[in-house]
């Protein structure tokens, strides 16, 4: 089997206190330049990974926004 190495970039916003979002998951405080930023970075990436929490909050935006990509999650359980 070939070993295949990928590049893995982090993109993520947070807070100065360090959130990424509020304590309810609403991300209402990001600049909107920064959404259309990761719109673009959005569209060089085929492979999303996050952990459950995180899925379980975009589900709530409605459609899961990343189906054209392949997606990994993780948990502790």
């Amino acid at each position: 089997m070939k070993n295949i190495l990928r590049k893995i970039i982090l993109f993520t916003a947070s807070s100065l206190v360090g959130y990424i979002a509020r304590e309810r998951g609403d991300v209402d405080w990001l600049p909107e330049n920064l959404l259309s930023e990761y719109d673009d970075f959005l569209k060089s990436v085929d492979t999303i990974i996050m952990s459950k929490t995180p899925y379980d909050q975009i589900l709530t935006f409605g459609d899961y926004p990343y189906q054209d990509n392949k997606s990994c999650f993780y948990s502790k359980q």
